[in-house]
């Protein structure tokens, strides 16, 4: 299956387009390797995905399916220390 249809068709992301938006950008990588919106996904991938702000590692267990190895959010530190000290 594509990597854009499989994103969608399994939830990870919501829109085709942006699927294809962030493959093009290569922030979809499989092995280390980025990929193309057109690239083959099968059972067992493990896929890692930079959207935003966001990190999702994730195995490809069937055609709707993905188990979810590792997620994370980078915060914004600058902002976070900006408005504690706007506070008082």
């Amino acid at each position: 299956m594509r990597l854009d249809k499989y994103l969608k068709e399994a939830k990870i992301i919501k829109r085709r387009v942006i699927a294809q938006q962030l493959a093009k950008g290569g922030r979809i990588l499989r092995n280390n390797i980025s990929l193309k919106p057109s690239s083959n996904v099968k059972v067992g991938d493990v896929l890692e995905i930079y959207y935003g702000n966001k990190y999702l590692k994730v195995e490809v267990t069937g055609e709707k399916d993905y188990i979810l190895l590792e997620k994370s959010v980078k915060r914004r530190i600058e902002s976070e220390e900006y408005h504690r000290e706007s506070r008082g």
